[in-house]
C-alpha cells in the first residue's frame, strides 16, 4: 500500500487512510459507526448512534416482529459499554469527522462486497442536512472481493470470507475473536487482517519481517496441544513478535 507507507514516512495524515463500519438494523438505520486510522489504529469514532425521532406507529404495527427484534438488539449494543463516545447524534458525528482530518481525498477500506456502509452514513448524514466530509465511492476499497480472488474453493465452493472465520485463522488466540458485529471490533479486526497480508507481500528474509509459516506447527490438534508443551510456549513468543509488529 504506497498510501500507507506515505503516511508511515510522515508524509500523508493519518486520516488519509481510514477503516469503516457500521452496524444497522434491517430498515437501514444506522445504529453504530466506527472509524479508525488504518497505520495507527487510532479510533477517532466509535459511537451508538442517538436515533433522530421515534417509529412511527403505522411502521410497528406493519412489522411489529422486525421491530421487536431490532430493539432487542438495539438493547443488546447499548448495554455491551465498549463505545468511545456514547450515543453521538448526527450532528455530532459530522463534527467529529471534519474535526478528524477527514477529506474527500480520504481512503476508506471497508471488510464488504458493497458500498453500503459508506453509501449509508452519506445518506445518514446528507438527510438531516449535516454536512458530509467523507469520500465518494471512487476512494472507497471494497477489500473482500481482493480477497475472496485469492482465497481457493473449498470442496468445489467458494471460502467464506467473513471476518468471524478470516481473522481466527490467522490470529487464532486474539482477544478479538468472537466479538463480531461490533463497529470498532470489525474495523480493528480488518486493521489486522489486511496488516498481515502487508507482511505475506514482503519479500522473504528481510529484516522485522514476520515469517506466518513459524505459526503452521501450531495447528495442531487439541490433543497435540496438551501433549507438546514446547507447540504453546512457540505460539506464545510468535503472539508477541506478532503484537510488537502491529503496534510499531
Amino acid at each position: 500500500m504506497s498510501r500507507a507507507a506515505e503516511i508511515r514516512a510522515g508524509h500523508r495524515q493519518g486520516t488519509d487512510l481510514i477503516i469503516l463500519d457500521i452496524e444497522f438494523n434491517r430498515t437501514g438505520q444506522v445504529k453504530e459507526v466506527a472509524l479508525i486510522e488504518y497505520v495507527s489504529g487510532r479510533v477517532f469514532l466509535d459511537t451508538l448512534v442517538k436515533p433522530q425521532a421515534p417509529p412511527k406507529l403505522s411502521q410497528l404495527k406493519l412489522a411489529w416482529r422486525r421491530g421487536l427484534m431490532d430493539h432487542s438488539w438495539s438493547r443488546k449494543l447499548d448495554s455491551s459499554g465498549t463505545n468511545t463516545d456514547r450515543d453521538l447524534d448526527v450532528w455530532a458525528i459530522a463534527k467529529v469527522l471534519e474535526d478528524s482530518g477527514v477529506t474527500k481525498d480520504s481512503v476508506i477500506l471497508v471488510w464488504h462486497s458493497t458500498y453500503y456502509d459508506l453509501t449509508l452514513l452519506n445518506n445518514f448524514l446528507e438527510s438531516a442536512g449535516a454536512n458530509s466530509t467523507l469520500p465518494s465511492r471512487a476512494n472507497c476499497v471494497r477489500l473482500v472481493p481482493h480477497v475472496r480472488a485469492n482465497v481457493p474453493h473449498h470442496n468445489g465452493k467458494p471460502f467464506s470470507v467473513t471476518l468471524s472465520i478470516v481473522f481466527p485463522i490467522l490470529f487464532p488466540h486474539h482477544e478479538l475473536v468472537g466479538r463480531n458485529h461490533r463497529a470498532l471490533v470489525d474495523c480493528q479486526q480488518t486493521r489486522l487482517i489486511m496488516t498481515a497480508f502487508e507482511e505475506f507481500d514482503k519479500p522473504t528474509g528481510i529484516p522485522g519481517r514476520l515469517e506466518f509459516s513459524e505459526i503452521k506447527p501450531t495447528q495442531q490438534t487439541l490433543e497435540k496441544w496438551l501433549v507438546d508443551p514446547t507447540l504453546v510456549s512457540h505460539h506464545h513468543e510468535t503472539e508477541n513478535r506478532a503484537d510488537r509488529l502491529m503496534s510499531n
